[in-house]
């Protein structure tokens, strides 16, 4: 928001994959996840760059996100539901 005006930016070019995403959350460093059917993908709107998560690195089909206490963010599958602190998933 600048001078009480949202601002908002126009990207012409896809920053992610062509896949379908349901859900979107924004932590509280303004950064978003995204999910689809098999991953969680975390976008830096400074950078666009974008970083999967998926099978390989533990998380199999998403089913929800959301965002969760003191800065967290959940995210349901069908066997249970994980909460991770965004702040500290390191950079690909």
């Amino acid at each position: 928001m600048i001078n009480g005006k949202i601002k908002f930016k126009f990207y012409p070019k896809p920053i992610v994959n062509s896949t379908r995403y349901s859900h979107l959350i924004i932590d509280d460093e303004y950064v978003l996840w995204l999910k689809n059917s098999v991953e969680l993908v975390r976008i830096d709107p400074n950078t666009l760059n974008f970083q999967p998560f998926s099978s390989d690195h533990g998380i199999i089909k998403p089913i929800y996100v959301w965002p969760y206490q003191q800065g967290k963010v959940i995210f349901g599958q069908q066997d249970g539901f994980y909460i991770f602190d965004p702040k500290k998933v390191k950079q690909s």
